[in-house]
């Protein structure tokens, strides 16, 4: 959260709205494109949890050391097509630019996420690994300590005002370093080896990707329906409407990420009672927190709310402006999605993915083309009520007229 604060406030000033909302919308691929694992970093944490029951050490080990093997191997070939495509693409049209030198820079810093990415990749599949383990906490220190440093070289670097690829390579940094003691802690504790790994692989590799496979499927649909955002209001209004929305997504940052960090360690939880058939801790642990995680965004969206104007003018150096009708409808939109990320953890966990299939997929057919309409009609307003509109049909609706034994029935008895 102290990096979303520096990030904006010590870059936007020199960089202005356009080359700001280049910058941003860059860094979103990040989690936009995060279904480029195929799904097995969300796979390691249910196998991981799963292994660790059984308290086989050799099989835990050899599934650790192999999922991250395959993970490797994906994260490379991604990086291979998309340094391929950062040379190709249209970045004056991506991003509506006049300006040939911002065009260049974009361009330089598409090439600078494709080679970082890789890293974040396989961070992110070492944090599941934790995850799976229920040392989600780990995790947290080990990024805390990677972000502090980030955060450090985001000043340094603003002092200079360097241009988008330095700054993008420094985010990626702070997102992909943490992974490094996490290895260290796993190879000490003899859970990886490469040895294992390779030896385990051929094995391993079919089952990690069978089981990320739908979990594929969920993040492709999530990347469309959520994550593609930015991107499209570069596309349509322009890069200075995309820095907006993104000054936005992080003020209510402030607000989702301390119940993610809450209620996210409970995946490995959730997928090790099911493994065990705890369905009494299932039921416990969901109502406590759906009802803490409901309540908690609610008074942290209500003080943002209350709060944004004087937030946003001091975090921006004024340069952005948020309405207040607007602030509002993401303020309510943000309490839905801290309340269903909540459910989503014990949907994951208990392996409840073919209803979140379907709702996604309505998710992606209806909020698509509501963006782009209502965005032409209400501006940035429309790309957040076509994200309600789109949520309500697709996921409380959907989930109750057809799929309300599917969902609820890790909790019986």
């Amino acid at each position: 959260m102290l990096l979303m604060i520096v990030s904006v406030n010590s870059t936007i000033g020199y960089l202005g709205p356009e080359r700001f909302g280049v910058w941003v919308t860059l860094m979103s691929f990040v989690a936009m494109l995060s279904f480029l694992d195929l799904g097995v970093g969300n796979a390691l944490t249910n196998l991981t949890a799963e292994r660790a029951t059984n308290e086989d050490v050799c099989h835990l080990r050899q599934s650790i050391s192999s999922g991250l093997l395959v993970l490797i191997g994906i994260a490379l070939g991604v990086a291979l097509v998309m340094m391929g495509l950062s040379q190709i693409l249209p970045w004056a049209s991506v991003f509506r630019l006049t300006d040939p030198a911002l065009v260049r820079e974009a361009r330089t810093g598409s090439m600078v996420f494709a080679l970082g990415f890789v890293a974040v990749l396989f961070s992110g599949g070492v944090q599941k690994v934790f995850l799976g383990l229920q040392r989600a906490a780990i995790g947290h220190m080990a990024s805390m300590v990677a972000n502090m440093g980030a955060i450090l070289a985001l000043i340094i670097a603003a002092e200079y005002r360097v241009g988008v690829p330095v700054l993008l390579a420094i985010m990626l940094a702070g997102q992909s370093i943490g992974a490094i003691p996490l290895i260290v802690i796993l190879w000490k504790k003899n859970l990886l080896s490469m040895r294992a790994g390779w030896r385990g692989v051929r094995f391993e590799a079919p089952l990690v990707l069978k089981t990320g496979s739908l979990f594929f499927v969920l993040q492709v649909g999530a990347m469309v329906g959520w994550g593609a955002d930015l991107l499209i209001v570069s596309s349509t209004m322009g890069a200075a409407f995309a820095a907006s929305l993104a000054v936005a997504q992080r003020l209510f940052q402030f607000a989702a990420l301390p119940i993610q960090i809450l209620t996210q360690p409970l995946w490995g939880a959730y997928a090790e009672a099911n493994a065990s058939g705890d369905r009494a801790f299932i039921r416990r642990v969901l109502k406590f927190s759906l009802i803490g995680a409901a309540t908690l965004a609610l008074v942290l969206v209500s003080i943002l709310v209350l709060a944004h104007r004087p937030l946003v003018e001091r975090w921006t150096d004024g340069v952005i402006i948020l309405p207040i009708s607007f602030v509002v409808i993401y303020g309510i939109w943000s309490v839905i999605e801290a309340t269903s990320s909540a459910a989503s953890v014990y949907l994951n966990g208990c392996y409840v993915i073919k209803p979140q299939i379907y709702a996604v997929i309505i998710f992606c057919l209806c909020s698509i083309p509501l963006k782009i309409y209502l965005s032409k009609a209400f501006g940035l307003h429309g790309i957040v009520l076509s994200t309600i509109i789109a949520w309500i049909i697709s996921v409380p609706l959907l989930y109750w007229l057809f799929f309300k034994d599917e969902v609820i029935k890790p909790l019986k008895s």
